[in-house]
């Protein structure tokens, strides 16, 4: 507003807390591998970047298994090496706030399927989080809550798209998020349903699972 009254551009850097819903039509492997991009670039270090995903039961066994064997499968190194796929969180201080929500969310009953704190030779000095997979997370659980700003996905099991639609929406936050469903026309409604700034369809923020 102050900016608007004196006719002045403005940039403003906004968190995030993007939801992707996975309807029990999705193509699973352009799904697991938005979610893979959309979770894991950067590290997870990015506003847009996916933080919870909602999938409908008749697929989600097979979804977080994909999901895991993907993150598992990543390859975490020095980013200078062009081989490293994630690379070390930007600061110290980022990579204790990933920590403590996830072993909060695990301490309350979360199961952490893979990632975590790890070590790479020639660099015990940096921060780097393996690729994180979480399920049985709750709504009020931090980590459901806060921005996480790092490689970690938290999975939650729904009975239905609606219920999908409910929880993406049951957030602060209101930055992007994604539907996929091989229905196009239903998944540009559920879109128009989702209260946020950005609503991609079968990707999310431009993956590879488009």
């Amino acid at each position: 507003v102050a900016c608007a009254e004196r006719m002045k551009g403005s940039v403003l850097e906004l968190g995030g807390k993007d939801p992707m819903i996975v309807g029990a039509d999705a193509n699973l492997s352009n799904a697991v591998s938005g979610c893979l991009w959309g979770g894991f670039a950067n590290a997870g270090q990015t506003c847009s970047g996916i933080e919870r995903v909602y999938v409908v039961r008749d697929v989600a066994d097979r979804f977080v298994e994909g999901v895991v064997e993907g993150a598992r499968s990543l390859r975490v190194g020095d980013p200078v090496e062009w081989t490293t796929e994630v690379g070390p969180m930007v600061s110290r201080e980022q990579y204790e706030t990933v920590r403590d929500l996830v072993t909060e969310a695990v301490a309350a009953g979360a199961t952490l399927h893979c990632g975590g704190p790890t070590d790479v030779p020639g660099m015990q000095d940096a921060d780097i989080y393996a690729p994180t997979v979480l399920t049985g997370v709750r709504p009020e659980m931090r980590i459901m809550r806060e921005e996480i700003f790092g490689p970690v996905v938290p999975i939650v099991t729904v009975d239905s798209e609606e219920e999908a639609i409910r929880q993406a929406n049951d957030s602060e936050f209101g930055l992007g998020a994604s539907v996929w469903t091989t229905d196009r026309a239903r998944g540009e409604r559920m879109a128009r349903r989702i209260e946020s700034g950005m609503v991609w369809v079968n990707d999310h923020m431009y993956s590879h699972g488009a």
